[in-house]
């Protein structure tokens, strides 16, 4: 199943962020290379639909500054981190390339 990217604006400019950028950063903060637990995909899936739902067919500029769940895991807590650039000491984690 391809999820396809979460798209934001920063300063007007569109960002893509994969479900692959989210593996890199969580496999960067474990030390180690991509890393596909399932709490990241889970989250990563239900920040994409929360965003298609509140947005529609618009781009957000930025995003939201948190996210509220009941997925209690690294994996989960990783991917929204990653996504909306909250983690500590974080200004925002874009995707680089």
């Amino acid at each position: 199943m391809d999820l396809g990217p979460i798209v934001i604006l920063d300063n007007g400019v569109p960002v893509e962020i994969s479900i692959d950028d989210v593996a890199k950063y969580r496999g960067e903060l474990k030390g180690k290379g991509l890393d596909a637990c399932a709490c990241r995909v889970c989250m990563y899936r239900a920040l994409l639909t929360g965003i298609n739902d509140v947005w529609g067919d618009e781009v957000p500029e930025g995003l939201i500054s948190g996210v509220k769940s009941c997925l209690v895991s690294d994996g989960a807590l990783h991917a929204a981190w990653y996504v909306t650039g909250t983690a500590p000491g974080m200004d925002a984690v874009m995707p680089s390339g």
